[in-house]
């Protein structure tokens, strides 16, 4: 038995912002002169930016676990493809000659992704990656309870993994790399179980968690 997929899946309302921006940032002040560009400066950042931010409004009629475990989209802030990105002309600086940050998904969306790098030459460079998955599964299936008329193998779950690896000396002969990774899963999940074809189903709260030291 499966339901009948909602008549009216999202009514949505958004609003996005995006902004660019290419500029430097001096390290000392200047004269009263023009600013020079970031080519002549010698010195100081070149920053460059994309934020895209919606609201989702959500109304689903019909089946609403029906349209969670196909699309699963909620309602509320989400933050869309976005990034930021830095780099330093100045190579007395010493924290970082460059930097990337992006996010997308990340919010309402039922997957989200972040990453951010960074990387100062001859001294290191780290990079790193999270993700997130919501699944939802709730239909009728060849599993159905005869009370309730529901499917018996159901699962709401948050996963989460990431990793991150860091180089130290990447451009020396004698490099030393680390890295960390985890997965995590949680949430509810339920299952059958047969017994001399007596069909049961078995509640259980799913949470699995691992740890990758490098």
């Amino acid at each position: 038995m499966e339901s009948t997929f909602p008549k009216k899946i999202i009514m949505s309302a958004g609003v996005a912002l995006a902004a660019c921006m290419a500029f430097s940032i001096p390290a000392a002040a200047q004269s009263a002169s023009p600013t020079p560009s970031y080519d002549d400066a010698g010195s100081g950042y070149k920053v460059i930016s994309s934020v895209e931010i919606g609201a989702r409004a959500l109304d689903v009629n019909g089946d609403d676990n029906k349209y969670r475990s196909d699309l699963n989209y909620r309602a509320g802030i989400r933050l869309f493809d976005s990034s930021f990105s830095i780099e330093n002309k100045n190579s007395d600086n010493k924290l970082l000659d460059s930097a990337f940050v992006s996010v997308s998904g990340w919010g309402s969306d039922p997957t989200g992704s972040f990453r951010l790098n960074l990387d100062k030459t001859g001294i290191y460079k780290f990079e790193s990656s999270v993700r997130r998955v919501r699944y939802f599964n709730y239909l009728n299936k060849h599993a159905i309870n005869e009370s309730t008329l529901r499917g018996q193998h159901n699962f709401n779950t948050l996963h989460d993994f990431g990793d991150f690896d860091l180089t130290l000396f990447p451009e020396s002969n004698f490099r030393v790399k680390l890295g960390y990774s985890y997965n995590t899963t949680d949430g509810p999940g339920n299952y059958t179980l047969r017994f001399r074809s007596d069909q049961f189903q078995v509640g259980s709260s799913i949470k699995t968690d691992s740890k990758d030291l490098r």
